[in-house]
């Protein structure tokens, strides 16, 4: 395990040494998640790309939307298609 000190800013900002960002291929506009583990330590990670929102701000959901345009298919189906997929989005976010 790797150890570095972060210091806070008054904004409450910290910076990644960049040995870290290197190592993870973290870019700017990258999502991280922290974790909270015995109420005195964090666990910082970087979010899977797949889990990520898009450049422009839209989600995996919305990205896919008018893949399904074909009169032979039922759009409550598609419907239901996407809301079990932004659930289980919303699931594995939860867990990253």
């Amino acid at each position: 395990m790797t150890r570095v000190g972060i210091k806070v800013t008054s904004k409450g900002q910290v910076t990644l040494p960049k040995s870290i960002r290197e190592k993870l291929n973290i870019k700017q506009g990258d999502e991280l998640y922290v974790e909270f583990v015995d109420d005195q330590k964090l666990v910082i990670g970087l979010r899977p790309k797949s889990l990520r929102s898009n450049k422009k701000g839209g989600s995996i959901v919305a990205e896919t939307a008018g893949l399904w345009k074909n009169d032979d298919i039922d759009p409550d189906y598609v419907d239901e298609l996407r809301k079990a997929s932004g659930r289980r989005l919303e699931e594995l976010e939860d867990f990253s």
